[in-house]
Order: C-alpha cells, then structure tokens, then sequence
C-alpha cells in the first residue's frame, strides 16, 4: 500500500517524463504534493521498493527512474561513443557512470 494513496503512480510518472534527475523539491511540487516530508517519505519508499532509483549529492538526493526520457538519450549517446568512439558534447548526457550504471 503506498504512504500516500493516489501520489504513488504520479510520482513515477513525473520522474518518467523528467528531462534530468529531480530532487525532492521539484517532485513536489510536480506532483502536487504540499508538504516536502511526505514528498521525501514517499521517494524513499519507492527507493526501498526498488522502482526508482537515488543518488546523495552533496546537496541533496535526486532520483531518476528507468525508463525516462533523459536516461533513453544519454543510453543512446553512450552506445554511439562506445561504438564509433566518436566525441558527444557535455551539454547532450550526464557522464557515463555517475548517474546510472552502463
């Protein structure tokens, strides 16, 4: 049963359609959820169920999903580098590694 009913399949779908990992802040208030606590509580219950994934920086957590958008691009660019060795510029992906494992 999800901590807050009816927030759970929002939240998955805001993390999917993201352009770039979130952190709590901007779950909330995507999602529509008022208070950053229940926002906190309910990614770190998803964490824990194993449907999103997290990070701590050294400002925050931000979680991604797989399957988003920004993830299938950067998958994309990851495996043209790998396989014509070519250059992609910084501003197209996140580094290889640093936010999902290849």
């Amino acid at each position: 049963m999800p901590f807050v009913h009816g927030y759970e399949n929002r939240t998955i779908e805001v993390l999917k359609a993201a352009d770039m990992p979130l952190d709590i802040e901007n779950v909330r208030r995507r999602t529509g959820i008022r208070n950053w606590q229940t926002a906190k509580a309910l990614l770190f219950e998803l964490l824990a169920k194993g449907n999103i994934s997290a990070v701590k920086t050294s400002k925050s957590w931000i979680f991604w999903i797989e399957g988003a958008v920004w993830l299938k691009s950067c998958s994309a660019a990851i495996q043209t580098i790998d396989k014509r060795q070519a250059t992609v510029p910084s501003s197209t992906c996140v580094e290889r590694g640093r936010f999902f494992k290849p």
